[in-house]
């Protein structure tokens, strides 16, 4: 079985912090924030700061040159702010967002039910038992890499959880109880509506047949046939179907309900794009 835990993992993390999901109560360590017995701790405030940049680190963002830390001394603005400068303000604020959010939870004496948590420690057991050959010890080691340990990245969840149960009792199940006119009103004040009509002015090329008719496979590769069209053998003994057509030429009848066209590659593996009639 493939590992899936690093995958798993890094797209958890990742994900929550670009969707603002991912948030805590103290889990050990220093203080950082707190309202009431509601904390989050330096601890967590690092590993959000870690993640959104190795977020930034990535291929579609900054690339391999945030993985220098003199990137992160770039002075970025007029003011003279450099790239750590700004993205750690921004996590602070994001995280004062968070202590809120969880401090709401806690006043409204929302709990998450029996069962979010143990989907929790099954999904975590998996983990373990895949990826560390069912050793806590290892599974920990493993985490260290992402500056937490197994307690931290089972609070993660929970909060996660927690964050998503907060946004239902609030809003709704996609946002059911917020009022119809106030939805309008924001749309009025951020978007403008309009319509559209786009017109393709090119198409992919398929493979195609001696006659040259697009030719349709399987998920398995072979050509998808429509088998209620009169069946017959090919040159090579193989059974196709065919079918007569208007103009009373013989062709194969393909399946173009439940198959799939193959497109033609160049020599650089790239799809092959031909103008459609008529286009300008």
């Amino acid at each position: 079985m493939k590992k899936i835990f690093k995958i798993a993992l890094s797209m958890f993390l990742v994900a929550v912090m670009a969707m603002s999901c991912f948030t805590g109560c103290a889990s050990g360590g220093k203080t950082l924030m707190k309202i009431d017995d509601t904390e989050i701790s330096v601890n967590l405030y690092k590993l959000y700061l870690s993640r959104l940049k190795g977020m930034l680190s990535s291929s579609y963002s900054f690339g391999s040159d945030a993985l220098v830390d003199s990137f992160w001394d770039t002075v970025m603005s007029k003011e003279g702010t450099t790239y750590n400068t700004y993205y750690s303000n921004a996590t602070l604020d994001s995280t004062k967002t968070y202590l809120a959010a969880m401090y709401e939870f806690d006043l409204r004496g929302l709990k998450l039910p029996k069962e979010t948590l143990d989907e929790i420690d099954e999904r975590i057991d998996e983990y373990i038992e895949y990826d560390a050959k069912g050793s806590k010890t290892t599974f920990n080691s493993m985490l260290s890499s992402y500056g937490i340990n197994y307690k931290m990245l089972r609070e993660a969840y929970i909060i996660e959880a927690k964050i998503a149960m907060l946004k239902d009792t609030i809003f709704g199940v996609n946002g059911e109880l917020i009022a119809k006119n106030l939805v309008d009103d924001y749309y009025e004040q951020n978007y403008a509506r309009f319509k559209q009509i786009f017109y393709y002015t090119y198409d992919y090329s398929y493979e195609t047949d001696e006659y040259g008719d697009d030719i349709y496979y399987t998920d398995s590769g072979k050509i998808a046939y429509d088998q209620s069209a009169t069946p017959t053998v090919d040159a090579n003994g193989n059974q196709i179907y065919v079918k007569v057509n208007a103009d009373g030429l013989t062709r194969i009848a393909y399946d173009t309900k439940n198959g799939t066209r193959r497109n033609k590659l160049d020599e650089d593996g790239k799809y092959i794009i031909k103008e459609l009639e008529g286009a300008e």
